[in-house]
């Protein structure tokens, strides 16, 4: 790819290019979404992975389009898939 931009004749082509690359980026996020949409249930457990807050333990209460409604410590938070992950810890072991 570096090969092709540097042999490039204008800037059009580059932003063509450019363009395609972020369809494709858009289209490859979508996907993985969508796969780890069917990971989630109502009722996990999951651990949430943020930059603020760090980790948050929290069970899901509703699975949506692109996020879950996450019930952390009695407040509910719309969380998007991408940061969460299914807990370790069995569901009936899990405290909250």
């Amino acid at each position: 790819i570096i090969n092709e931009v540097l042999n490039m004749k204008s800037t059009d082509e580059i932003n063509e290019l450019a363009k395609e690359l972020n369809r494709a980026f858009k289209l490859t996020r979508k996907n993985l979404n969508d796969k780890k949409k069917f990971e989630f249930m109502a009722g996990d457990k999951v651990v949430i992975t943020t930059q603020k807050n760090g980790i948050e333990y929290g069970e899901i209460e509703k699975v949506r389009r692109s996020k879950a409604e996450v019930s952390i410590n009695g407040t509910t938070f719309l969380v998007p898939f991408s940061i969460m992950e299914l807990s370790k810890v069995h569901r009936d072991n899990f405290i909250n």
